[in-house]
């Protein structure tokens, strides 16, 4: 489907034919990056293998972050708010004995304390869309009853050397391989075919 910050994302949907309920956790299916004409036997031809991302990890380890950014951004402005009072009282101080101030130590805070916010909200609104991402794009751990289907995109480490993909879904006692032959496309050429056409 598509690339995602270092990862390759398939767009998978899964339909529940059985007679009974099935789970599918994404990560306990992954990706294997192969040669040519290895897929009948992948442990031995496809040396590399990334199980796919556990959406559920990714969105928790995000949560973290974020709240530890949060926490920072909190200390660095408390610091600032400080030190604004300080270089006011300072100021007023140097002001009352008659000494010429220019005002540029408070305005240099506040402007210190402006570009933290900045920062701060540009962050957020990157964590943001990062959460949102994890939680409502991909496919989550899901249980389907009979009839029933669901999707989403699975993500793996990306590996742009492989010239086949194979992507093994474990869905219950059920095993589906998915193979994938990959090219890697300079963008500039379809630029220069799309001018020259």
């Amino acid at each position: 489907d598509r690339n995602h910050q270092g990862f390759v994302a398939f767009r998978l949907e899964v339909a529940n034919k059985s007679e009974k309920a099935v789970t599918f956790n994404p990560a306990q299916s992954y990706c294997a990056y192969c040669e040519p004409g290895t897929v009948a036997n992948w442990a031995i031809r496809c040396p590399e293998s990334s199980w796919f991302a556990d959406p559920e990890e990714m969105t928790a380890a995000l949560e973290v972050q974020e709240a530890s950014q949060a926490a920072q951004h909190a200390n660095e402005q408390s610091w600032n708010t400080g030190l604004l009072f300080l270089d006011v009282v300072g100021s007023v101080a140097a002001a009352s004995q008659g000494h010429h101030v220019n005002g540029s130590g408070p305005l240099h805070t506040v402007a210190r304390m402006d570009s933290e916010d900045a920062r701060h909200a540009a962050s957020e609104l990157r964590f943001g869309t990062a959460l949102q991402f994890w939680q409502a794009a991909t496919f989550r751990r899901t249980t389907l009853l009979t009839g029933e289907a669901s999707s989403g995109l699975i993500l793996a480490p990306r590996n742009a050397t492989a010239p086949i993909v194979l992507v093994r879904i474990h869905l219950g006692s059920e095993v589906f391989d998915f193979q994938f032959v990959q090219r890697v496309l300079d963008p500039r050429d379809s630029r220069r075919g799309a001018v020259g056409s």
